[in-house]
């Protein structure tokens, strides 16, 4: 796939695939075929040499569903959380925690912070927005903070 992509740039590229195994399709899903051919009988049992080197419906269908499952986590190249991730980003995602006790009116400095798991406060990714913002309430060591602790 990667040679053909190479060597006929902007022309799309596909597969053709006369045995039964599925995992070349996925193979070639994931590598950007355009086209994937297979072939399909009804019967196995019917004359004809296709028909013994061909996919009946059911494994047909289960190519086609792999195929869209290989594409659909090969992404359109945007970052984006997805419903699943979503679910669980309080879990593994960490939040900004106060390492030691911090009194209201103090500037918030990088050694009063770490983050911890579960998300319960403001994300750790937002670290630098919460930086050089004063506590408007005293927070106490192990407390996860919250924007509205922060002017």
């Amino acid at each position: 796939m990667q040679t053909l992509k190479r060597e006929f740039p902007g022309i799309p590229i596909g597969f053709s695939d006369n045995g039964l195994s599925i995992a070349g399709a996925v193979a070639a899903a994931a590598m950007g075929a355009v086209y994937i051919e297979k072939h399909m009988t009804i019967d196995r049992a019917l004359y004809g040499p296709d028909h013994k080197a061909s996919l009946i419906p059911s494994e047909f269908a289960q190519v086609v569903s792999l195929v869209r499952e290989a594409e659909s986590a090969m992404g359109d190249g945007k970052k984006t959380v997805g419903e699943d991730e979503s679910k669980f980003r309080p879990i593994f995602h960490k939040a900004l925690v106060a390492m030691h006790d911090i009194p209201a009116g103090a500037m918030i400095m990088p050694e009063m912070l770490r983050s911890q798991r579960p998300c319960r406060g403001i994300p750790a990714k937002e670290y630098y927005q919460a930086l050089g913002r004063t506590a408007k309430v005293s927070v106490s060591a192990g407390e996860f903070l919250q924007w509205d602790h922060l002017n």
